[in-house]
């Protein structure tokens, strides 16, 4: 009824789930994994039929105790009694139940199901029965249907263990050089819950530690038996994910498996100082002149308004003159060429009026694109050097007050003003650094998330500002561009979902006044740019 971690199905995610098969790869090529026992997928289908029965009509609560209340057969309950004898530990040992589905070779479904701990072989039943209702929880819900998945269509085996008591744990990723270690003393949980931020440092490819606080913690034999740990999980299963702990000193695997990141945006914005928006950028004049004209086309997108009126509104913004929020002026056809003439003609134009109007237009446009190109600062420096406009000018345009969801900003590849948007904020705006927790850049409006009760309050472009990267936030990074956290560390199990997403995040920049006003803040008060890469949050006036 049990399939051991020994056994060839046990080989098998289909099977056991992937958290199971992977720790049976590793036990299989004489990595340190603990002796374990599966309840298989196909044991609790009974069960997840009768939460999908009651879920009907959305109710999470409703399934999850139709899966509790489901009767264990008396095979498997036999089973259950046996697993000490399985396991090789005395009767009265203390053992932990652990969700492992099929789906979690995806890191999308980091965090997403749950475990039991401190389980007496009596409790079993409830820990089985628990880890098949997780498939029914509002997290597991969400996520299933953000990647197209019936509700409830999540198998799930439960992988049984020996409790152990680690002196330290932590999470290891690959990278090009080495290993990025983070630790916590102790049990691993609240560094995977996001509730610590774990001391963080790497084990370089010669064996070589950098960072004194991982040195200290886990001690140079402990990092020197952890590091030949982790490069044998690389060289024998291709593993760049680790969960580990020490116990009697000597390293043991949790979980180990292959994250496939999606590959966030970046380009040409990943550099996105002074030295992006081009000559005389660090001018204080012409950095406050790009960041009011960077908040007009946060205001009025290119796409949503006639592009004379808003060039004329740019004009405006880089002068320090104010710019009308609406304007009720309904100039004609007529009034608008003469408006785009007495803007941006020149002397020396053309002088028969076709000409002139055709060579005016052809200065704005490319004194407006030239915000998008290699020197933004010069294009402003035009922009301020134009007559300033009129009423005439400024034609009826879309209210800044419109609903954000219809922006479209925040994408570096879909939105043309995102690198531009990207550039000004992070060298104007209000700095803040971080530990980098998922590569990549996108700006947008920033909103507070407590919990993901509220998704309503997300929209399609915003980033997400919360208090600590806890599992069930995951839900809501499928309608966002980014994720900031004042607590936690990248070893959250929240970014291995924004990695595997592709969503650029940041951890640990710190509960202080100002971030706990930000958190106390409403949609639409901030537009932020977040770094991921080098672990950069910057915030600006929306």
């Amino acid at each position: 009824m049990l399939v051991d971690l020994a056994d060839r199905d046990g080989l098998a995610p289909a099977i056991v789930g992937a958290k199971a098969a992977w720790l049976a790869r590793a036990r299989a090529a004489g990595l340190p994994v603990l002796p374990g026992v599966v309840v298989p997928v196909a044991a609790g289908a009974a069960a997840r039929d009768a939460g999908m029965r009651a879920l009907d009509g959305g109710n999470s609560g409703r399934a999850r105790a139709a899966v509790s209340a489901t009767t264990l057969s008396t095979e498997l309950l036999d089973a259950l009694d046996a697993v000490p004898t399985r396991l090789g530990v005395a009767a009265d040992a203390i053992l932990v139940a652990r969700s492992s589905s099929p789906l979690e070779g995806d890191g999308r479904w980091a965090g997403a199901l749950t475990s039991y701990v401190d389980l007496t072989t009596a409790e079993l039943p409830v820990g089985v029965r628990g880890c098949w209702a997780a498939a029914f929880s509002p997290d597991a819900l969400a996520r299933a249907e953000a990647m197209g998945r019936a509700p409830g269509d999540v198998p799930v085996a439960v992988l049984i263990q020996p409790a152990i008591r680690p002196v330290v744990a932590g999470t290891a990723r690959r990278l090009e050089t080495g290993f990025e270690v983070l630790a916590v003393a102790g049990s691993p949980a609240p560094l995977l819950q996001g509730w610590e931020p774990g001391v963080r440092g790497t084990i370089e490819a010669d064996g070589r530690v950098v960072g004194a606080g991982l040195r200290a913690l886990v001690g140079p034999a402990g990092l020197r038996a952890l590091g030949a740990t982790l490069q044998a999980a690389v060289d024998a299963l291709g593993a760049t994910t680790v969960e580990w702990a020490v116990v009697d000193g000597a390293p043991v695997l949790l979980q180990v498996g292959r994250s496939i990141a999606r590959e966030a945006e970046a380009g040409d914005a990943m550099q996105p100082m002074t030295e992006l928006l081009g000559p005389n950028a660090d001018d204080p004049d012409t950095l406050a002149a790009l960041a009011r004209v960077a908040q007009v086309l946060r205001h009025h997108p290119a796409r949503s308004t006639d592009e004379a009126a808003l060039a004329a509104r740019l004009v405006l913004a880089a002068q320090g003159h104010p710019t009308p929020e609406s304007d009720t002026d309904t100039s004609d056809a007529t009034d608008a060429a003469d408006a785009v003439l007495a803007l941006w003609s020149e002397p020396d134009d053309p002088p028969e009026a076709g000409a002139r109007l055709a060579c005016a237009r052809e200065r704005m446009e490319a004194t407006v694109a030239g915000l998008r190109g290699a020197t933004p600062a010069a294009a402003v420096a035009a922009l301020r050097a134009r007559p300033r406009p009129d009423a005439r000018a400024l034609a009826p345009v879309r209210d800044p007050r419109s609903t954000h969801r219809d922006l479209d900003t925040g994408s570096m590849r879909d939105d043309p003003w995102a690198p531009f948007q990207a550039a000004v904020i992070l060298s104007t705006g209000q700095r803040r650094s971080g530990m980098p927790s998922g590569d990549g850049l996108a700006i947008g409006r920033l909103v507070a998330v407590e919990d993901a009760t509220r998704p309503e309050a997300v929209g399609r472009r915003d980033v997400l500002l919360a208090r600590r990267p806890v599992p069930h936030l995951a839900p809501l990074l499928w309608d966002s561009v980014a994720v900031v956290t004042a607590g936690g560390g990248p070893g959250a199990h929240l970014f291995e979902s924004a990695r595997a997403i592709g969503v650029p995040a940041l951890s640990g920049i710190g509960l202080d006044d100002g971030v706990a006003a930000m958190l106390a803040d409403p949609p639409g008060t901030w537009a932020a740019a977040v770094d991921g890469t080098r672990g950069i949050l910057a915030v600006t006036p929306w």
